[in-house]
């Protein structure tokens, strides 16, 4: 046997080393072919991080939840248009990158940013309050990458949380952490839009502080024939559940009505937990709020005067301590307890996030009256339709993005929808097909 090895070791290695090539061909393809099936026909989404068999297996996922997706389009369909998305990296400022997020933040990996549109500009706010120019050329010219433009300001320390322009003024929120009395508090900014210097000065600061501060959307809102801003402001000390969203003592877990004249503030509304969209349509005096529920019970919100939205006294949600057999810490009907019931809830959650009206020229047919919410954790988009009371969804239709989508604003110049992606600092762009282009080619 000896001999035998030793006359023949070179065909042994020869076999040995030809049996591992084609044994790692074999594994690789398999790999590989897996992973162009999900790629190109994405009915695996519902794991987009597992992009083949073999993770998903080794996972220990059913097969029968990867396919579980019936009848569902993705991009570049959706129901009934096409639609193409195109992502553009953002070249932020360095801190942007590097810096630590704030204490109480639950962001790990993703750095939030906030977009507006004004004429030919893109106004873009990061977390830390660094303000950037997009001019239309810098899209135009289809680029994978743009060096953000950075515009000047005397904005203050803080964690910022929405931006807003309203006339030539631009609105800026953030939270701000106070060091003597240890807590953080709420803080509007505004200045006149200058692209050679933001001269901010405050414009609201109200002295109430808390331990957490979330929400901060803005929206334009004439109230009693005044002219104001709308503003978000999330529940205190979340995930715990306390009594400052019930209480007319607290501005926290309510929507605030600003009077721009006179910087003189109300309660809107009350009974909320973290409201991450807002929507005003002016002619219909109209007000929606998307609002993150616990574990689960998002919310779509239509936000009336001196009205009660429930948290923490009810919600299709639970704590996130709930364990199956339990009875249920909130109410399960708002009606009946005399509270506003949402339009709609997501149950289980899809990590809400911003609320915008589609524009009617986007689509010749199927886009009309039609809203986009996105979300963060379910990396999606929801192309929605309310009746014309708005007391009730018509209809949603999931559109999946794959990626966490903080903000979106819908640009009239180029009718384009902006995302604001947060994992990889991308602005993702989307345009509706044209068939035209492709039949003539």
């Amino acid at each position: 046997m000896i001999k035998f090895v030793k006359k023949n070791l070179k065909l042994i290695i020869f076999n040995l080393l030809f049996f591992v090539l084609i044994l790692f061909v074999v594994l690789f393809s398999i790999y590989k072919v897996t992973d162009l099936v999900v790629k190109n026909y994405p009915k695996y989404s519902n794991y987009p991080k597992y992009q083949s068999y073999l993770k998903a297996l080794y996972h220990r996922i059913p097969l029968e939840n990867l396919r579980n997706d019936y009848n569902e389009k993705f991009l570049p369909n959706t129901q009934y248009e096409k639609i193409k998305l195109r992502k553009v990296k953002l070249k932020f400022s360095d801190e942007y990158y590097t810096k630590n997020l704030d204490q109480g933040s639950h962001w790990s990996s993703w750095r939030p940013f906030h977009i507006e549109t004004q004429k030919e500009n893109i106004i873009l706010l990061d977390y830390l309050g660094n303000i950037y120019r997009i001019k239309d050329g810098d899209l135009s010219l289809k680029k994978k990458e743009i060096n953000l433009a950075s515009i000047p300001s005397n904005l203050k320390d803080g964690f910022y949380l929405d931006s807003f322009i309203l006339n030539n003024d631009l609105f800026v929120s953030y939270k701000s952490f106070l060091k003597n009395k240890k807590c953080f508090s709420i803080v509007i900014s505004r200045a006149k839009i200058d692209y050679n210097l933001l001269a901010f000065e405050d414009f609201y600061s109200p002295a109430e502080c808390a331990k957490s501060v979330g929400g901060g959307r803005m929206q334009a809102y004439n109230h009693l024939g005044k002219e104001g801003i709308i503003l978000t402001l999330s529940n205190d000390s979340r995930p715990i559940v306390d009594e400052k969203p019930q209480s007319d003592n607290s501005i926290f877990g309510k929507t605030i009505f600003i009077d721009l004249e006179n910087k003189n503030s109300m309660v809107f509304s009350k009974g909320h937990r973290v409201s991450q969209g807002l929507f005003v349509d002016r002619e219909k005096n109209i007000i929606l709020s998307t609002e993150h529920g616990p574990r689960g019970g998002d919310e779509i919100n239509k936000i009336e005067f001196k009205k009660n939205y429930g948290w923490p006294i009810a919600s299709y949600g639970e704590q996130y301590s709930f364990k199956y057999g339990e009875t249920p810490y909130f109410k399960k009907d708002h009606e009946k307890e005399g509270l506003e019931e949402p339009l709609f809830s997501f149950v289980p959650s899809v990590g809400i996030s911003e609320l915008i009206k589609i524009n009617d020229e986007f689509s010749e047919h199927f886009f009309k009256d039609n809203y986009l919410v996105s979300t963060l954790n379910d990396r999606s988009l929801y192309r929605v339709k309310f009746n014309s009371a708005y007391n009730r969804l018509i209809y949603k239709e999931k559109i999946y993005i794959g990626e966490r989508i903080r903000d979106l604003n819908y640009r009239e110049n180029g009718n384009q929808i902006l995302l604001a992606l947060e994992e990889r600092s991308q602005l993702g762009i989307i345009t509706k097909f044209n068939y035209s282009k492709s039949i003539s080619k």
